[in-house]
């Protein structure tokens, strides 16, 4: 896929190594492993959650393990009649 790319790296090696190409913004796509390595390895900046009106069974972990990070709420958007988007700096 054009603009996609699939690695190994560490995060904090990842990002640096983005960076040094001059990109100054990524979107981090996985699952709750993937999003908690890279929020453990101190290289977000923003996160944006989408709430929408639907129950999954349990729910849906976001990260696997405990963290303790705090947020702060920037902006809300609605997405359409009954969805919210949610946006938040994270506080370093």
């Amino acid at each position: 896929f054009d603009g996609w790319e699939v690695t190994q790296k560490e995060p904090a090696s990842l990002i640096q190594e983005i960076s040094e190409r001059g990109y100054y913004q990524v979107a981090i796509c996985g699952g709750a492993t993937i999003y908690t390595m890279f929020m453990e390895a101190g290289v977000v900046d923003k996160l944006y959650l989408s709430v929408e009106p639907v129950f999954f069974g349990q729910g849906l972990t976001l990260f696997n393990k405990e963290l303790d990070i705090k947020l702060e709420l920037v902006d809300t958007k609605k997405l359409g009649e009954q969805t919210v988007l949610l946006e938040y700096n994270v506080v370093k």
